[in-house]
């Protein structure tokens, strides 16, 4: 089927839809930043998992209902078996985006990985959903930088400095999945660690048309990821973040990082609170740093030395060029004080045997940093990562090129 348009002044032969047409048509970034756009047969369809009643967007105004996902479609008649190819593009992130005026800002992603003995599952599955993270932005073909530090600054090759020593603790107690990191590059296989920072503009991770080998980068970052069990059990998350992104890092180990013009992303992956104290507390028992929270560092003190990393024209901090995310223990409004003993927030439990797989202490502090911010927060108790790492990928896309 054809339809004739006026586009730009023009009368044009398009088929189905016309793009870019003042209708709102797929020339737009019409899906906003939790949809995901998808263009099938010529046709624009906007994919919303988990939502059945929201309106659909101009442009593709016409809702169809496949499970608990909506559909918007340009056309209003849809055969069903398209629908179902159109969610599954949707949940294997087929996403094509178009950016059309605008500038497109490069984007710098800041992983900071809790590696306390209590972590092993969830970094095994952040690792299973990595890939729901990185598709849609390399999609976008977004200039993108990541890195990962740990939650650890007591360790000084940690404190701030990025990883690339993938770890699976061999022996290491209280893990209940099997860490496997046979395909992660080290020099035992004759491989080079990956890098400390990954860059999709490295030859390496460029394939021979001249596209980024998306597999291969997020399967590095899945090797970064996995940081092992062997940090210390204070988590001072806050602190290495700062550590990882100030001047005596990023004009040394660090260097290279943080770009003046690019979209910095901060994501926390932790099971317990901060306990970032500039070193006010005696770290010997595990309850001191809800005990004494109130010598630890402030969490507005940390909101302001993160938007002062990003400026406006007039060198005043922009809060708009930086994004968190945060896949944290939930804050139940409990507090705990000498001599209870600080108990967990939530419970984890497998989504395939049910059987129980860890616990989550009530990360508030995160919270506050995280929600001063334009963000994505997810309980850390509920997995899979999948949906929480495709929303922050769609508000990322979304601020790059807006």
């Amino acid at each position: 089927m054809y339809a004739y348009r006026l586009c730009l002044g023009l009368v044009v032969l398009w088929p189905l839809v016309c793009m870019g047409c003042d209708d709102g048509g797929s020339g737009e970034d019409v899906c906003g930043a939790f949809g995901v756009r998808i263009v099938r047969g010529g046709d624009l369809y906007c994919v919303y998992e988990g939502q059945t009643s929201m309106e659909c967007p101009r442009g593709t105004s016409f809702p169809h209902i496949v499970d608990d996902t909506l559909v918007c479609s340009s056309e209003q008649l849809v055969a069903p078996n398209v629908l179902d190819l159109v969610v599954a593009d949707a949940e294997n992130s087929s996403v094509t985006v178009e950016v059309s005026g605008g500038v497109v800002r490069p984007v710098d992603v800041l992983w900071v990985v809790d590696n306390s003995g209590s972590m092993c599952e969830e970094q095994a599955y952040l690792r299973e959903d990595i890939a729901e993270f990185v598709n849609p932005l390399a999609a976008a073909g977004l200039d993108l930088q990541m890195a990962v530090i740990t939650t650890d600054v007591e360790d000084p090759s940690q404190s701030g400095r990025f990883q690339n020593v993938s770890n699976n603790d061999p022996g290491a107690q209280q893990c209940n999945v099997d860490v496997d990191i046979s395909h992660c590059p080290t020099p035992e296989n004759g491989q080079e660690y990956p890098p400390t920072i990954l860059s999709s503009n490295d030859p390496d991770y460029v394939d021979a048309a001249g596209e980024l080998d998306v597999e291969t980068f997020y399967t590095h970052l899945g090797c970064n990821i996995t940081t092992g069990t062997t940090g210390t059990g204070f988590e001072m998350g806050l602190e290495a973040a700062r550590l990882a992104l100030s001047p005596d890092l990023t004009s040394g180990a660090n260097a290279g990082f943080l770009r003046d013009d690019a979209l910095l992303v901060v994501i926390f992956l932790t099971d317990e609170n901060d306990c970032s104290d500039g070193g006010a507390l005696d770290l010997v028992n595990g309850n001191i740093c809800e005990w004494d929270r109130d010598q630890l560092i402030s969490t507005q003190e940390y909101i302001d030395f993160f938007s002062s990393l990003k400026t406006d024209p007039s060198g005043n901090p922009d809060p708009s060029l930086i994004v968190m995310g945060g896949i944290v223990a939930p804050s139940n409004g409990v507090n705990f004080n000498r001599p209870d003993v600080v108990e967990p927030s939530c419970s984890a439990f497998d989504e395939w045997t049910g059987n129980f797989i860890g616990r989550g202490f009530a990360g508030y502090r995160y919270s506050e940093v995280i929600q001063a911010f334009e963000h994505v927060e997810h309980n850390i108790c509920i997995q899979p990562f999948n949906d929480p790492l495709k929303k922050l990928a769609n508000l990322i896309v979304d601020k790059a090129t807006n």
